[in-house]
């Protein structure tokens, strides 16, 4: 359905000391020559820290961002050749839920009105079928009518996010773009929203690519789980095994599947300089694993298993580790 193919996007850095500091090239490669493509009727799990491209990957997709080079494609068309009408068409196909509910939400409007607005936009039937439709979706994320002549202010977070979800089912898309969507939300409610989401791919078929930094989470939700570090996807992995089986040492460390190794302790300034031509593994000044070449030559992202992909130069059954 969708893929994804040699994305980037790079931003320059003007003004920033600190950022110009650690990107000796003064470059940020948010997005790093990305690849993959999501099946239909599939949660793919977007994880990884603060700052590892997560976020800006969601805005190319979403065509919110133009990329640097590389492209997505929607059902084999390209999303930033589309022409306006084609466009409107994704827009309405492929529906983002972003992580802060509260800035996606007018504070001014009801949420009647909040919901109605992308019925009048994409110009969905008369008022009766569109109180019908709402209606419908209210019910479908376990809210209650009442809450329909209420101003977000008025919710509780979990129950904005409940109208964002509602807000995003009402066009009928076949997949939702979920940027950190349980981010903030109290444990329960978290847990409530997600299992919405699960929920959606199971009854109604809809493609789910879920973002977060919160491995429990990604691991509970997705069937297929990609794992990016400073740009770049390091590893692919089956849901089923991201638990126990994860290979990239990067994973492993996230997962805490080698307590007893310690990480390499090459000093980060060091390590930048040596990256000042953007050469080498991102991930070699902590890896336990580190070899020369490392430090030389940037690994692609290669089979090893009919359920694994790892960027690695030497990626190792480490199941003696856990």
């Amino acid at each position: 359905m969708l893929a994804v193919r040699g994305l980037k996007k790079y931003f320059v850095i003007h003004h920033n000391p600190v950022a110009r500091f650690r990107h000796p090239d003064h470059i940020i490669r948010a997005v790093d020559g990305v690849s993959f493509s999501v099946n239909n009727g599939e949660i793919f799990g977007i994880v990884g820290e603060s700052g590892s491209g997560k976020t800006t990957l969601a805005k190319c997709m979403l065509r919110l961002y133009h990329p640097t080079d590389g492209g997505v494609s929607y059902r084999n068309r390209s999303v930033f050749a589309m022409s306006k009408e084609e466009l409107r068409r994704f827009r309405r196909k492929v529906q983002p839920i972003f992580q802060d509910a509260d800035s996606t939400l007018d504070p001014r409007q009801k949420v009647f009105a909040i919901l109605e607005e992308p019925l009048l936009i994409h110009q969905l039937g008369d008022r009766g079928e569109r109180k019908h439709r709402i209606s419908e979706v209210i019910e479908r994320v376990n809210l209650s009518s009442s809450l329909l002549t209420r101003h977000p202010s008025e919710l509780s977070g979990g129950q904005r996010q409940r109208v964002a979800i509602a807000r995003a089912l009402l066009l009928e898309p076949e997949a939702l773009i979920a940027d950190e969507p349980t981010s903030g939300l109290d444990p329960m409610v978290a847990a409530q929203i997600l299992d919405l989401l699960i929920a959606l791919k199971k009854t109604g078929g809809v493609t789910i690519i879920f973002i977060s930094h919160d491995l429990n989470t990604i691991s509970y939700a997705s069937d297929r789980i990609a794992v990016m570090y400073r740009g770049k996807i390091v590893e692919m992995i089956d849901g089923d095994y991201f638990q126990d089986h994860a290979q990239h040492p990067y994973t492993r460390f996230l997962r805490g599947l080698d307590t007893g190794i310690s990480r390499t302790t090459l000093p980060e300034s060091v390590h930048q300089l040596t990256r000042a031509k953007h050469e080498g593994c991102g991930y070699a000044h902590l890896c336990p694993y580190r070899i020369p070449l490392c430090d030389e030559v940037s690994p692609e992202l290669r089979q090893i298993d009919d359920w694994l992909r790892v960027s690695c130069h030497i990626p190792v059954n480490r199941s003696s580790h856990g």
